[in-house]
């Protein structure tokens, strides 16, 4: 495996315009943590916000320039960490990670926190899985929503182009 890897970052808080695909290091995992070889990435209105420091400034959080958004997204495991049970490099998986301090989804590789990490279900394909948003990383309490998404895709519920109402 390469040591860097390509990634869209800003450099400071602004537009679209400040993205550049840059050069960066390949994020080192933690114990407890997944390297996932990227396939797709997630965007969502709170990317707009958090590339405009938003979170920034709402939750106090000084940013690490270059800095690389993206909440969630979806490919292989690359990488386990030691403590890491129930994944295996070449998995496919989609994960979460919320103003993740290793850098976010807009990149090649991304290092998640295990707990953050999902098997991709098999009848589900990698384009529609590009789709799924977990929406468990929101700071507003969300975890339910995901909680019943994991349950319609064991169950397999799930069926595309159907309308399901959740209350």
């Amino acid at each position: 495996m390469n040591k860097t890897m390509k990634a869209a970052a800003i450099h400071q808080f602004g537009g679209i315009d400040r993205f550049e695909i840059i050069d960066v290091a390949i994020p080192e995992i933690d114990d407890n943590e997944i390297l996932i070889r990227l396939d797709f990435a997630g965007l969502g209105s709170w990317d707009v916000f958090e590339r405009e420091g938003g979170y920034a400034q709402m939750l106090g959080l000084v940013a690490n320039f270059p800095y690389i958004l993206g909440s969630e997204g979806a490919g292989t495991v690359a990488r386990i960490g030691a403590a890491v049970k129930g994944f295996k490099e070449g998995d496919a998986v989609y994960a979460s990670g919320f103003l993740n301090p290793k850098g976010g989804f807009y990149a090649q590789y991304a290092a998640v926190s295990a707990d953050l990490v999902n098997h991709r279900p098999e009848h589900l394909s990698r384009r529609r899985l590009r789709a799924i948003r977990c929406l468990t990383t929101m700071p507003i309490p969300m975890p339910t929503l995901c909680v019943v998404w994991q349950a319609f895709l064991k169950a397999d519920l799930f069926i595309p182009s159907s309308r399901r109402f959740i209350h």
